[in-house]
């Protein structure tokens, strides 16, 4: 995981494998922190993760909501840095807006970030996905 010491710009991975990766940044322009997570990188990364064979988990906010068991996994070993990262840029950037993005699997991801730092924080001013699988079951979608 390479984190540059000091800066509003840090770079997150997942622990085990380093198969997905992101960033959280401060954008001067628009006086706000963005969360993007990388999409898919190879066929077996996006294969593996969108297999509805492996099985779904519950998903612990939200009453009947299931989530993809590897996406939600995937997701749990970056969240420390993740909320880690925006929380500081926020004491820095009190009035800063939090946008949130991804694309592929990395939307499904961005998805699970959107969700955990509204919780977190209390808001996510606006949170683009384009191009994910299918991450949860309808409770979760209605959810989100």
């Amino acid at each position: 995981m390479y984190i540059m010491p000091h800066s509003q710009v840090k770079a997150f991975s997942n622990v085990t494998q380093e198969e997905f990766r992101g960033f959280v940044g401060y954008s001067a322009a628009d006086n706000a922190v963005i969360v993007a997570v990388r999409g898919t990188d190879d066929i077996v990364n996006w294969i593996g993760s969108v297999d509805q064979t492996i099985g779904f988990v519950a998903y612990p906010k939200c009453d009947g909501c299931m989530v993809n068991a590897v996406m939600y996994n995937t997701y749990l070993e970056m969240s420390a840095l993740v909320k880690a990262q925006v929380q500081f840029i926020l004491s820095k950037y009190r009035t800063a807006a939090i946008y949130v993005t991804g694309h592929s699997i990395g939307g499904a991801l961005a998805a699970l970030a959107a969700l955990d730092i509204k919780a977190t924080f209390g808001k996510v001013d606006q949170f683009y996905s384009y191009g994910q699988p299918r991450l949860g079951n309808q409770n979760f979608a209605n959810y989100l």
